[in-house]
Order: structure tokens, then sequence, then C-alpha cells
């Protein structure tokens, strides 16, 4: 059985991985921001902070913490629903082999999907 990954799941995939990246580095800029080593009034990344704080009322680190939950969140959820779609594939293709298995062994000829005729075809 030939894997192929669909349009979606790659769009799920870099929309996740966009969003815990954001979270990683807003994080990463709140904990500089709190630990950089100069004088307050020339630590340009916590006037960012202060900035981004009035806005969104979250620190640069809680920001990037709350990203990072959801991205996993994204990514758990279209994970489970892409691998149950790929399982019941996966189970369909098992069972049309199983029953073209019995009618062969029946001496019947499996029947082609061209040559099956439509319900709707008078």
């Amino acid at each position: 059985m030939k894997k192929t990954v669909s349009k979606w799941e790659i769009v799920w995939i870099v929309l996740s991985s966009i969003v815990g990246l954001t979270g990683i580095v807003l994080a990463i800029l709140g904990i500089v921001a709190d630990y950089l080593p100069v004088k307050a009034s020339e630590n340009f990344l916590s006037g960012s902070e202060s900035y981004f704080e009035g806005i969104f009322r979250l620190s640069f680190t809680w920001a990037g913490a709350i990203l990072v939950i959801a991205a996993a969140l994204i990514a758990a959820i279209f994970l489970s629903y892409f691998a149950s779609k790929a399982d019941r594939e996966k189970e369909r293709v098992i069972r049309r082999e199983q029953r073209k298995r019995i009618l062969e062994e029946e001496g019947e000829a499996a029947p082609d999907a061209e040559k099956v005729p439509s319900p709707n075809a008078e």
C-alpha cells in the first residue's frame, strides 16, 4: 500500500509547527528579557515585553507557554484524526482483498470494478 500525505495534513503540520515555533521564540525572549545583564533603561526586550503585556495582558514567557501547549493540542488532534483515517483506509483494502480471495476460492471470478453495472443504469 502506498503511503501518501494529504495536502490538509501538510497544512496542519505547518500550522502547528509555526504556532509552536512562535511560542518557543516568545518564551526564550521572555527569559532573556528577565535575565539580560544590562541596566533596565537599556534593556530593549523589557520595554517590548511591557508593551506586549499592555496589549495581551501576558508576559512573553506565559504567551510562549500557551502557544506551545496550543501547538501540541493541535498536533495531537490532527495526528489522531489522520491516523484513524489511514487505519480505516487500510482496513477497507484488507476487507476488499479478503472478499476477493473468498470469491476466487468459491470458483467465481472476482468482478472487475469497470465491469460491475451501476444500480442506476438501465
